[in-house]
């Protein structure tokens, strides 16, 4: 809960950017809020985050592939829904999800 209630800052947004909304992140939006930027203290917001940052959180969300257990092992966290939904996501499409958030602007 600390980082869902802490202040917005998108010091890397680009809101004026051209990217496309990747089709992956209706999944992502059902929980993060409009373009990631949650206003919930429970998820944390996506918008406006660093891209390499995004993209080791899921990555690293994929390792555990579902398994509680692996979360104990370097470069690894597990979530019960996250994990699940990381999974089946190739490098390229967490790479397009990585770059349209972080060029979101955490405002909502």
């Amino acid at each position: 809960m600390y980082y869902g209630t802490q202040e917005c800052h998108s010091g890397t947004a680009n809101p004026s950017s051209t990217l496309q909304q990747p089709e992956d992140a209706d999944v992502c939006l059902a929980c993060h809020g409009k373009n990631g930027a949650s206003i919930s203290q429970v998820v944390p917001r996506l918008a406006g985050q660093k891209e390499a940052y995004l993209l080791a959180e899921l990555r690293a969300f994929r390792m555990t592939k579902g398994d509680p257990r692996s979360f104990r092992f370097n470069n690894r966290r597990y979530h019960q829904f996250m994990s699940a939904i990381a999974a089946p996501l190739t490098n390229r499409q967490m790479e397009n999800l990585a770059k349209w958030f972080s060029s979101q602007s955490c405002k909502s």
